[in-house]
C-alpha cells in the first residue's frame, strides 16, 4: 500500500476522485434527496466548517502528534521534506471513507442531507487538495504570494 501510495497514477486517480466524489455526492443531495432549501444551505454551510475541523485534527494531532501512526507521521514527513512528490493517500481511501459516512449517517436522517452534508465535507477536501497541490506546484510571480505559499 505505501509503494503504490507513491505512483504518479495513485496521485493522479486520488485527485481526479477527490473532485468527482462530492460533485457526485452533492448533485445527488441536491437532485434525488428531496431536501428543503433552507436546511440544504445550512448542512452545506455546516459540512465545510467541519471539514476545516477535521483538517485541523489530522494536520495537528495525527500527522504532527506525538502518539500518531509511524505511517501516518513518516508520510506526512516525506511530503514536508518533497512537497512535490507524487505521495498521497491511497487513491480509494477518501472516497470509501465519505461513502461509508453517508451511509451511516443515512441510519439517522434522510439520505439527500447525508449526502449534502459528507458531499460539503468531501469538497472542502478537494479544495483543500487543489489548493494544497498549486501552493507546491506553482511559482508565485508576486512576493507576498511566494512568501505566503513557501509557508505551506
Amino acid at each position: 500500500l505505501e509503494r503504490m501510495s507513491a505512483t504518479r497514477a495513485n496521485s493522479r486517480a486520488s485527485m481526479t476522485l477527490d473532485v468527482l466524489s462530492p460533485i457526485v455526492m452533492l448533485s445527488g443531495g441536491a437532485w434525488f434527496g428531496h431536501v428543503r432549501p433552507v436546511p440544504a444551505l445550512l448542512l452545506v454551510a455546516g459540512g465545510l466548517l467541519l471539514f476545516t475541523l477535521v483538517e485541523y485534527v489530522f494536520h495537528r494531532w495525527i500527522f504532527h502528534g506525538e502518539r500518531t501512526l509511524d505511517a501516518f507521521k513518516k508520510g506526512h514527513w516525506n511530503h514536508h521534506e518533497d512537497p512535490l512528490s507524487d505521495a498521497a493517500l491511497p487513491f480509494f481511501l477518501p472516497p470509501a471513507i465519505t461513502t461509508s459516512l453517508v451511509l451511516l449517517l443515512s441510519l439517522a436522517m434522510p439520505a439527500g442531507y447525508a449526502l449534502l452534508l459528507i458531499g460539503s465535507v468531501a469538497c472542502g477536501y478537494a479544495c483543500y487538495d487543489l489548493s494544497h497541490y498549486i501552493i507546491h506546484a506553482r511559482r508565485f510571480g508576486h512576493p507576498l504570494l511566494r512568501s505566503w505559499a513557501a509557508d505551506r
